[in-house]
């Protein structure tokens, strides 16, 4: 199926009658899938946005699994979410901690357990006892295993699945493609293989983790992690001690976040900021010049921080729509700025920093 966009003109007679109709008819199938992509793109975006936030500002544990799954039903649009924690009791239950959105009497009904007898026959189950992602798009056709299950997912209008119990699982499958091991030889690495042998990686990580075996959280702390090719990766950590009966540090309960893209575009600007510096002092520019120059050259891409990553970061040509959204940084990096007030131009530096002598922007897709 295709969609089309139609523009036409009727010819009439002199007596009024139609005649014929001349027009144009446009393929906007491509069009309308970019649309519907990017709204999701946004969609999810703004999701992981929302639950990072939340994250970081989470004082008790049961607040933020209530607030994550209030987010992921309001607005990442799915239709019921619920967080439970695996016991090792005598049937391995599973104990529903918190959820949002359309449960209907769904966690009641059911007795969920992680075991291998029929109880234990769903997705919950499954990721528990295999330490892996269950995910399924369609529950009529995918999901013929989880009998009971699947007929109560089924009565509440619940069309598609994916679970993920993380208390039990030291790392998932994100961290695994984030430094390139698969799943069996990752189990095998100690924490401290994982960071790099850099200040800013394992000397680094093996402070912070003096800090966190004295009961203390650490919050967005940047390190470098290590690739199984041994290049370095820059992430944020956050760490949460978890404590026994006795106050004891016995685990952690750890998020880490990629941030390469946006460290590099650090050092682009830093490198950007000390050519200007250079050139600026060729033509004689005075330390007060120099230094507005400098800062303008320093902040001149904060308008992307409006640009999704997944935009940003795609390796093929952009087609028109996703390139206009490219090119209207400089315009959000202006509207951010221009309401502060500096001795220097800057919002008409950030404004303007990809024009050309004759006005004409020089982005290329």
């Amino acid at each position: 199926m295709r969609i089309v966009h139609e523009v036409g003109e009727v010819r009439l007679s002199e007596k009024g009658q139609a005649l014929r109709m001349i027009g144009t008819v446009q393929d906007a199938t491509e069009l309308r899938q970019a649309k519907l992509e990017m709204r999701r793109l946004n969609r999810a975006l703004r999701t992981l946005s929302l639950c990072n936030t939340t994250l970081v500002h989470a004082v008790q544990e049961q607040t933020l699994v209530n607030d994550i799954c209030r987010i992921l039903t309001e607005s990442g649009g799915y239709r019921f979410v619920w967080v439970g924690h695996a016991q090792n009791d005598e049937h391995n239950t599973i104990q529903p901690v918190a959820h949002a959105g359309h449960e209907h009497g769904f966690l009641d009904i059911l007795t969920l357990t992680w075991s291998e007898d029929q109880s234990g026959q769903n997705p919950a189950g499954y990721a528990i006892r295999s330490k892996e992602a269950f995910i399924t798009r369609d529950i009529v056709h995918d999901a013929q295993g989880f009998a009971d299950w699947r007929m109560a997912a089924l009565e509440r209008g619940y069309v598609s699945v994916s679970p993920l119990d993380g208390s039990l699982l030291q790392f998932n499958q994100a961290l695994c493609e984030l430094l390139g091991y698969d799943r069996q030889t990752l189990a095998k690495k100690n924490v401290f293989d994982l960071y790099a042998d850099t200040e800013a990686g394992l000397s680094m990580a093996r402070q912070i983790f003096e800090r966190f075996l004295q009961g203390e959280s650490v919050r967005d702390f940047e390190l470098q992690m290590r690739h199984c090719d041994s290049h370095p990766i820059w992430v944020t950590v956050c760490i949460d001690p978890v404590f026994d009966e006795s106050g004891k540090v016995i685990e952690s309960r750890s998020s880490v976040i990629d941030i390469s893209t946006r460290k590099q575009a650090e050092e682009e600007e830093h490198r950007v900021a000390e050519l200007a510096i250079q050139i600026g002092s060729r033509m004689g520019l005075d330390p007060f010049r120099l230094e507005g120059l400098r800062l303008g050259a320093t902040i001149h891409y904060i308008g992307k921080i409006a640009v999704p990553s997944e935009i940003l970061n795609r390796p093929d040509r952009l087609d028109p729509i996703l390139f206009n959204v490219i090119k209207a940084y400089p315009t959000v990096g202006y509207d951010i700025i221009c309401g502060i007030e500096f001795p220097w131009p800057l919002a008409k530096m950030v404004a303007q920093h990809h024009e050309r002598l004759d006005g004409r922007l020089s982005l290329r897709t």
